[in-house]
């Protein structure tokens, strides 16, 4: 079977104190049909560890991209690489760290690191 593309979603959402999430949304859909719901329900019963926050924390906001993705391979009688055989799905933490912040501005010179 040969696929293409690769498809992918970006479902945002919110981890509370209590390690509950809430608001779970497709941020950015690539036509994947009716995995971009499956995907959103699968992040909305997540469960993380409580975070032992102060009272009043509004919680962190994660941002996740799941990717329906096949292997590369050449098909018989080509020379030329293509996606094709069975579909995989990855998930990948997009979200921003602070770690992640000061390590781009140090490689960037957008900023002194401290």
């Amino acid at each position: 079977m040969r696929h293409s593309t690769i498809l992918s979603n970006d479902v945002g959402y919110w981890v509370m104190p209590d390690g509950t999430v809430r608001d779970a949304q497709l941020l950015r859909e690539n036509v994947m049909g009716s995995w971009g719901a499956a995907m959103v329900e699968q992040v909305a019963g997540r469960r993380y560890v409580p975070s032992g926050a102060p009272p009043g924390f509004s919680g962190i906001f994660r941002l996740d991209r799941f990717t329906l993705r096949a292997t590369e391979d050449v098909p018989i009688g080509s020379r030329v690489p293509q996606r094709m055989g069975r579909l995989t799905l990855h998930v990948v933490d997009l979200t921003e760290t602070d770690v992640m912040t000061d390590a781009r501005r140090s490689t960037s010179g957008d900023g002194a690191m401290e």
